[in-house]
């Protein structure tokens, strides 16, 4: 997606989950057209597909670790 702001409104149209600044999702979390990830209440209804560089993995592994322990 060509910018941060796209990336907001493809998670609130389904496409994915999107990482970003908290005052930039207040509005969304707040009328629940986004989830917090561990919030109780994120569900994913299909499995994740991480694409990664291989120099990002590391950065990436407590996000991925805890997703893939969200209850199913």
């Amino acid at each position: 997606m060509p910018s941060l702001g796209d990336c907001v409104i493809g998670a609130q149209s389904g496409l994915g989950w999107v990482a970003a600044p908290h005052d930039m999702l207040k509005g969304p979390l707040e009328t629940g057209s986004l989830v917090q990830i561990g919030s109780g209440r994120a569900r994913a209804e299909k499995a994740f597909y991480w694409h990664l560089q291989q120099r990002l993995e590391e950065a990436f592994t407590p996000l991925i670790t805890a997703l893939n322990a969200e209850p199913a």
